[in-house]
């Protein structure tokens, strides 16, 4: 069953990907870039099951995950090569982003280079299972320190599988919040300190903003302390909020939450069409909200639900899954 506290943070971290491809101020920066990728890969590790295999695990993500990837990239790369052509804009490196993803991908697919790190990032933490907890860690570690050096080179490896390594850290801190028992006063508690603190950090500066598309995880350690407690504390927050949502709620929420991966794939293509600038919200972030968000829920009702949504089969809701930066 669907926890719906938690939905509504994902559909929280939906919102905040959009806003960060509309708004381009410091202030945005330092309020959105600090949790609005990691929060998707924390959750990863938050609802990680052990005991699976790779192939297993692979599986799993091209029904979730590499099937909506694959269907977009298709779908908007076709227009977007058709649109480019008709400009007489179209060249060479268009062609190779699509078939390099990664940060090789810009608008109309600002967001898929998550798509495969969270991919590459999950295959290796189910790999390293088999292995004591250090190996998998001290990997990750090294990783993160050749992010810090030479990011461009982490960043240009193809489909963001260089980004994966270091965003591995997230995932641990993910599992790790597996084992937090907490309830009533102390989880609400819990759950606003750590996100206060977190926002304290980044608003003041003292953390500069993660760009993990172009491999830049801020300042050493004390960015990635940051992300994790304010992931932790969204989490908590949404474990909280559980109670409070009603049914009629919940059931929207739940909507909204199936259909977040689709918005985070295709509403950068909402952007590309409307030629939006840095800044230009009005009604830019409405419409590249409303017009995926709407096209979701009406396919989350056909045939194309599997491909388009990643969903199992027509009309049947996903388990817990993950849900996206420039």
């Amino acid at each position: 069953m669907r926890n719906k506290g938690i939905d509504l943070v994902r559909v929280m971290g939906v919102i905040a990907v959009v806003a960060g491809h509309v708004w381009d101020t410091e202030l945005a920066r330092l309020l959105i870039y600090s949790w609005h990728v990691p929060i998707f890969f924390f959750f990863s590790g938050y609802f990680w099951k052990t005991g699976r295999s790779v192939t297993d695990d692979l599986r799993g993500r091209w029904q979730s995950i590499v099937r909506p990837y694959l269907f977009w990239l298709g779908v908007l790369g076709m227009l977007f090569l058709i649109a480019e052509y008709f400009r007489n804009a179209l060249s060479l490196k268009d062609f190779a982003g699509i078939v390099l993803g990664g940060s090789y991908l810009t608008r109309p697919f600002s967001a898929f280079w998550f798509v495969t790190a969270l991919i590459v990032a999950s295959l290796l933490f189910r790999f390293f299972e088999r292995f004591p907890a250090w190996v998998g860690v001290s990997i990750t570690g090294v990783g993160l320190l050749a992010a810090y050096m030479i990011p461009e080179v982490v960043s240009g490896i193809p489909y963001a599988a260089g980004v994966a390594i270091p965003a591995l850290l997230f995932i641990y801190a993910g599992k790790a919040c597996q084992q937090v028992r907490l309830s009533g006063a102390r989880l609400v508690v819990a759950a606003f300190v750590l996100i206060g603190v977190g926002l304290l950090f980044a608003i003041s500066g003292l953390s500069a903003p993660l760009d993990m598309k172009a491999s830049n995880f801020g300042t050493p350690v004390v960015s990635i302390a940051v992300a994790v407690c304010i992931c932790a504390g969204l989490t908590l927050f949404g474990l909280w909020m559980e109670q409070f949502i009603s049914a009629v709620f919940g059931r929207l929420i739940g909507e909204l939450a199936i259909g977040g991966f689709m918005v985070v794939l295709t509403h950068a293509a909402v952007l590309y069409a409307l030629g939006t600038q840095p800044n230009q919200i009005i009604p830019d972030f409405y419409l590249a909200l409303t017009i995926p968000w709407a096209a979701a829920v009406f396919l989350h009702r056909t045939r194309l639900s599997g491909w388009a949504l990643g969903l199992p089969q027509r009309l049947k809701v996903p388990p817990q899954s993950v849900t996206p930066e420039r």
